[in-house]
């Protein structure tokens, strides 16, 4: 764990315990088409990319687009599109609908190996062709970690032993919440997470609670996610969630209206979230 600089008085938040490993990809999905630009000879290039990294990749493009169309050789106009992973991923695996889905991609960039996985999956049971290339290069890298206001992460024993889920889940249930721990006044343990069928930071929670409910750190069985403890484990894990929401972008800006407000403590206790996030929510 480390903890993060913060800026002016807001409260920052540090890291509790790396859950899993993100990987961001490109994934090619479709042809080029049409024409675009300054120049009459110009490819358009359209790419949906997840949302925590759309803004640097639009500056990336940006800066393309200017030396491409200012050049003598081929001209490639890329525009990039934010879209949650989950969301694009159900739209490509049922087949892109432009009316619903918004303009389809020529590329996309989901947040995580995970949904390519998962494409590959639901395409396959739809019996439709695959659209996944064989190799899916990593652009960037985050880890998915568990943050917490610094005053909460040492009231844990930060920074002096890690922090995992099964600290959590013991303030969970504990019925005396962080008041057992000399805090009565923040309240019961609140954790934050994001739905597992949209948002990456929610998928990979969803699946570190299952390894550190097993104790193994890959290869989960359908015995192992079915045990009687495990799904006691999850179930525990899962009831301490009081905020839930669909993007990571959407919670901070909750946790920050609440942080103007002096109720950050009271309004989270932990989040699970991409480490890059909580770089920039400090």
């Amino acid at each position: 764990m480390r903890d993060l600089e913060t800026t002016g008085d807001r409260r920052g938040l540090v890291i509790a315990t790396v859950a899993g490993a993100i990987l961001v990809v490109a994934l090619s999905v479709l042809t080029t088409r049409g024409t675009v630009g300054q120049r009459s000879d110009c490819v358009p290039l359209a790419v949906s990319a997840s949302q925590e990294k759309a803004a640097l990749l639009t500056e990336v493009a940006d800066a393309h687009n200017r030396a491409s169309q200012s050049s003598s050789g081929p001209c490639v106009v890329v525009k990039i599109a934010s879209k949650p992973s989950g969301t694009a991923e159900e739209a490509l695996a049922r087949g892109w609908d432009d009316r619903t889905d918004g303009p389809r991609p020529d590329v996309w960039s989901p947040a995580s190996t995970s949904w390519i996985v998962l494409l590959q999956q639901h395409r396959a049971g739809r019996d439709a062709t695959s659209i996944v290339p064989d190799r899916s290069p990593s652009l960037l890298q985050s880890p998915l970690v568990i943050a917490m206001p610094v005053t909460m992460a040492q009231a844990l024993g930060w920074p002096d032993r890690p922090i995992g889920w099964s600290d959590l889940l013991a303030l969970a249930r504990d019925p005396a919440g962080w008041g057992a721990l000399g805090h009565p006044e923040w309240g019961h343990f609140r954790m934050g997470k994001t739905n597992p069928t949209i948002s990456t930071s929610g998928l990979h929670a969803l699946i570190a609670a299952y390894f550190a409910a097993t104790g193994h750190s890959a290869d989960l069985t359908e015995a192992d996610i079915t045990d009687p403890k495990v799904v006691t484990f999850v179930k525990g894990v899962e009831s301490s969630v009081v905020h839930y929401g669909e993007t990571v972008s959407t919670f901070l800006r909750n946790l920050r209206a609440a942080d103007d407000r002096g109720a950050a403590l009271s309004y989270v206790s932990a989040i699970a979230v991409e480490e890059k996030q909580v770089w920039d929510y400090n």
